[in-house]
C-alpha cells in the first residue's frame, strides 16, 4: 500500500449561521472564514483532531496532484500581486503540476507554500450543486466529513 499522504485538502461547506464561537474560532485556525473556501493542512494528529471537531461544517480528503495543480493554477492568489510564475520559481518549480506534486509528496512544506501564496483558495459553488445533504456525513448519504480521494471530484466541480 502507498504511504500516508502528507497534506489534506479541506473545503468549508456551511456558513456562519447558527455556528458557535468555538467552532468559528476553530475554522479560523485552519483559515476557512467563509463557505466554499478551501485550504491545505498537514496530515498530523493535531490537525486531524481539529478537523474532527469542525467535521459538520467541512469536508476533507487526500488531493490528487493534478487536481491540486488545477486549483493552484486557477484559484491561488499570491501576496502583493506577484506573478504566479515567479512564485513557482522561488519555490523551485517550473509549473503548477510540479509544485502540486512536491506539496503532495511533502518535499515542499506548507509553510513555504503559504509564504508565496495566500493560505486559502476561494472556490466557486460546485457546478450542479451539492448532491446530498450538507447536514449529514459523507458515509451517511451526506456531504460533510472525511471523504478520502472523492474530494477530488468535488473540487474539480468547484474550480
Amino acid at each position: 500500500m502507498s504511504e500516508e499522504p502528507r497534506c489534506l485538502l479541506v473545503v468549508r461547506l456551511r456558513g456562519p449561521s447558527g455556528t458557535s464561537e468555538e467552532i468559528e474560532y476553530s475554522l479560523r485556525l485552519i483559515r476557512l472564514k467563509r463557505s466554499n473556501w478551501a485550504t491545505l493542512v498537514r496530515n498530523e494528529p493535531s490537525q486531524l483532531g481539529l478537523l474532527r471537531k469542525v467535521a459538520p461544517y467541512v469536508t476533507w480528503g487526500e488531493p490528487d496532484p493534478k487536481v491540486l495543480a488545477a486549483v493552484l493554477e486557477k484559484r491561488a492568489e499570491t501576496w502583493n500581486g506577484v506573478p504566479k510564475e515567479k512564485a513557482y520559481e522561488e519555490l523551485g518549480c517550473r509549473d503548477a503540476l510540479e509544485l502540486a506534486t512536491k506539496v503532495c509528496s511533502g518535499e515542499i512544506d506548507l509553510k513555504a507554500l503559504w509564504s508565496r501564496f495566500k493560505p486559502y483558495f476561494r472556490l466557486h459553488p460546485p457546478k450542479g450543486g451539492l448532491k446530498r445533504s450538507i447536514k449529514r456525513f459523507y458515509g451517511d448519504k451526506g456531504e460533510a466529513g472525511y471523504r478520502g480521494p472523492a474530494i477530488n471530484d468535488l473540487v474539480i466541480r468547484m474550480v
